[in-house]
């Protein structure tokens, strides 16, 4: 690991990913961990397909970006097009939905990172990472998410290192302590986790669904109910 720069540090949340450099004192880009999907038009698509299982005798494979057009970022969500649809890119489960949606969007979030820390303005159309990488995950990230996580990285970004370390560690890393009480009041979930030099105890962890989302809500449904003052007057 000799000779490599700051290490690229990731934490991608339920609403936002973070992504920036160790170092630093704040990410250098932050933006919607969600995605856009726009239908193409398939007709043409499908007569190749089936012109390619008559010649070859096997049937073709299909990919999801074969299927819809992705869109990340504000800019890519912002130019909202006729049948697109903006998801989440987690399941309820924590899980993530669609892998191809996350590659566009660590790859939009690393270039722009990138892009930024070179002060070349110039976007860079491919993504090789040249530091290691320390991935913030949260409690209950399961594991598959963090193997496939790994070979995301590795295989299309060319990570020369990576490290999964748990957020509410990293928090008390932040504050200068290796143990604590991690309040983490997130877009989706609140969580409480206990941590003791540096280690976090996986059975503490409680959560609640009374986070960000549901007091924005909340609060927007309150507001709308308050009697409005007449003006005709």
């Amino acid at each position: 690991m000799a000779g490599l720069s700051a290490p690229v540090v990731i934490d991608l949340g339920s609403n936002n990913l973070r992504i920036g450099f160790a170092g630093d004192d704040k990410p250098r880009i932050r933006m919607p961990s969600y995605y856009g999907t726009i239908p193409l038009n398939t007709n043409i698509q499908k007569v190749k397909e089936a012109e390619t299982e008559k010649s070859t005798h096997s049937p073709s494979k299909r990919s999801p970006k074969d299927e819809f057009e992705i869109r990340v970022g504000e800019d890519g969500l912002r130019n909202f097009s006729a049948n697109m649809q903006i998801q989440s890119i987690f399941e309820e489960t924590n899980s993530i939905k669609n892998w191809d949606a996350l590659e566009e969007l660590f790859r939009y979030g690393l270039g722009a990172s990138i892009a930024l820390k070179d002060t070349s303005g110039s976007f860079p159309t491919e993504v090789r990472l040249q530091s290691p990488v320390l991935f913030a995950e949260n409690p209950l990230n399961p594991h598959s998410n963090r193997a496939k996580t790994a070979e995301l990285l590795f295989e299309k970004f060319d990570a020369p290192g990576l490290f999964f370390s748990r957020a509410p560690v990293l928090s008390c890393y932040a504050c200068g302590r290796s143990t604590g009480l991690v309040l983490d009041l997130g877009a989706s979930q609140c969580r409480a986790s206990v941590v003791q030099d540096g280690y976090l105890f996986q059975k503490t962890v409680r959560t609640s669904e009374t986070a960000g989302d549901l007091l924005a809500r909340n609060t927007l449904k309150a507001i709308e109910s308050m009697p409005r003052e007449n003006t005709d007057n």
